[in-house]
């Protein structure tokens, strides 16, 4: 499957220290995305992120637009609010979405420390909403002051039945001022996260898969066995000036 991604605003809710985005207000129109995918029409998956896509004056159109051409949908969002339209978005749509909660906090004091915003408990209450609409997931960016987190962000995955996905921070954006996990810290999730699959937990985590990821390896040194989705020609990100790369995290 061939996945492309579209940050379709740079406008977010949020003010995450880590954020690896330009949050210069540029927005992609529904106009604008057809006409993209007029010339990707071999993409089979299309992620929708931002800042916060949940944002976008546009977005139920956008997905009924996108489930027109036969795409499947992933959308990235804080969930720190939910639109109407996403609500009342009709069932043959809604089946062809999927939501990616973003959660890198276990607590009300970390969440605002990190995001800048005290929403965590809009947040759980939102995710618990999607959850009967949408199939979702939760997404955990792990960093040096999080790290002690990780354990306890899990817990709350598992007591909402969330299947969750944890990355460590890449270094781009604000990314490059934070204090990234070092080589210890890394050894340590890898284990930790390694050993909650085994006792199948359901978990994925760009560190344990055989995937070599070129800014994984970057970024930490880390290198797989099977090459990435970029390499394999499978992957391709669009930021919200409507300008290609690659990847999200390679802008070159």
């Amino acid at each position: 499957m061939k996945t492309l991604t579209m940050d379709i605003n740079g406008e977010c809710n949020l003010n995450c220290e880590f954020c690896y985005q330009e949050l210069d207000g540029n927005i992609l129109n529904n106009s604008q995305i057809f006409d993209i995918m007029r010339e990707k029409m071999d993409f089979d998956v299309v992620e929708l992120g931002g800042g916060e896509p949940f944002l976008h004056k546009e977005l139920d159109m956008i997905i009924a637009n996108l489930i027109k051409l036969n795409k499947k949908i992933n959308i990235s969002t804080n969930a720190a609010f939910i639109p109407k339209a996403i609500l009342n978005l009709e069932k043959s749509l809604r089946n062809n979405v999927t939501m990616q909660i973003s959660l890198h906090a276990s607590n009300k004091d970390a969440y605002e420390s990190i995001a800048g915003y005290d929403y965590f408990d809009n947040v759980l209450k939102n995710t618990g909403i999607l959850k009967q609409l949408y199939k979702s997931s939760f997404n955990a960016v792990i960093y040096n002051k999080n790290f002690n987190q990780v354990k306890d962000i899990l817990s709350i995955a598992y007591g909402l039945g969330m299947p969750i996905r944890v990355s460590p921070v890449m270094p781009v954006g604000r990314g490059r001022n934070i204090e990234k996990l070092s080589e210890e810290q890394i050894n340590l999730l890898k284990g930790a996260l390694l050993l909650e699959k085994i006792n199948g937990k359901e978990i994925y985590s760009p560190l344990i898969e055989r995937t070599n990821c070129p800014a994984l390896n970057e970024s930490y040194g880390i290198s797989g066995a099977e090459p990435c989705s970029l390499k394999l020609g499978k992957k391709e990100y669009i930021n919200q000036k409507g300008e290609t790369f690659g990847c999200e995290f390679i802008r070159r």
